[in-house]
């Protein structure tokens, strides 16, 4: 069994909607397919956790049990906001369990993930200024979620070195081709049509609205109906999601968008984020050689 463990924010729904699908050699399984047979395993604690259980879910969406499978959910590395579920060793050892031999890890900068991570929060009815974010006392977010070193040389200790591959999210976007290879090379997978271009648009590419909007919808979250607080100050009908499609759809691309900067929402907090973050990267950079300061990553 191979499983793509994530990060979430990393082109995990691209990859999902239109590279792994296109694998020959493995049963794959859709985002869906994997929540349906995984949440139990992420968020069940010990008392509750079934492993027989998950693997009857598991062999019953196999389309060919003569072929091993391949998954992808990024929610095992945890939810992005208001973390709660089992630690990473209890997760691990329910993958091994059922016999995960290999592990793909896709990385992404920390300062444009946070951006991204941030902004994800607005869309999904969040209320709290981008400068306290990150704020420890609020418990939002996490910032050891993306402090790969110290999580990459864990899943080492489990898996070995040989068995677990980090790919980045800029390469997937700058040299896709060389990116895949990297997959295939590891998995043994058979990509079909792997030269394809690139999709920049439709479903499995996730397309951000402009700062100013983000600051719209924050505003606006404060009275709707949304994933943080299915309830409403006036009606249920008034929802953020609907909100964030008329700014993404009709008012940021003929008006917004033409006044708005695409500056980090995080860019005051950089020193500190780069200091919080470079130990682990320069750790990870000495296993693998990724060269992630080239990429922009803290180091």
């Amino acid at each position: 069994m191979i499983f793509h463990l994530g990060f979430h924010k990393t082109g995990t729904s691209y990859l999902q909607a239109h590279v792994f699908p296109r694998i020959r050699n493995y049963n794959t399984f859709s985002w869906a397919e994997c929540d349906h047979i995984f949440r139990s395993l992420i968020t069940d604690n010990v008392a509750f956790y079934q492993l027989e259980e998950t693997k009857k879910r598991w062999q019953a969406l196999q389309a060919d049990s003569a072929l091993p499978s391949f998954f992808s959910y990024e929610e095992f590395m945890g939810p992005l906001f208001y973390q709660s579920s089992p630690n990473l060793e209890t997760k691990v050892k329910r993958l091994k369990q059922l016999g995960t031999e290999k592990v793909i890890l896709s990385i992404r900068n920390q300062l444009g993930m946070l951006d991204s991570i941030y902004r994800q929060y607005i869309q999904k009815g969040g209320v709290v200024k981008s400068i306290d974010f990150l704020d420890a006392d609020l418990r939002i977010f996490n910032l050891d979620y993306c402090n790969y070193g110290p999580i990459i040389k864990y899943l080492i200790t489990e898996f070995g070195r040989e068995n677990v591959l980090v790919v980045m999210h800029e390469e997937l976007k700058t040299d896709e081709q060389s990116f895949l290879a990297k997959i295939e090379s590891f998995t043994g997978a058979e990509i079909a049509d792997r030269t394809a271009e690139m999709k920049t648009t439709g479903r499995g590419v996730n397309r951000s609205i402009s700062n100013m909007s983000i600051g719209l919808l924050r505003r606006f979250n404060h009275l709707s109906y949304n994933y943080f607080r299915p309830s409403s100050l006036i009606s249920k009908k008034l929802k953020s999601r609907r909100m964030r499609n008329l700014l993404q759809n009709q008012l940021d691309p003929v008006l917004l968008s033409k006044f708005s900067n695409r500056n980090n929402f995080l860019q005051k907090q950089r020193a500190e984020l780069e200091d919080y973050y470079r130990s682990g990267n320069r750790e990870l950079d000495e296993i693998y050689n990724l060269n992630l300061g080239n990429f922009g990553y803290p180091i």
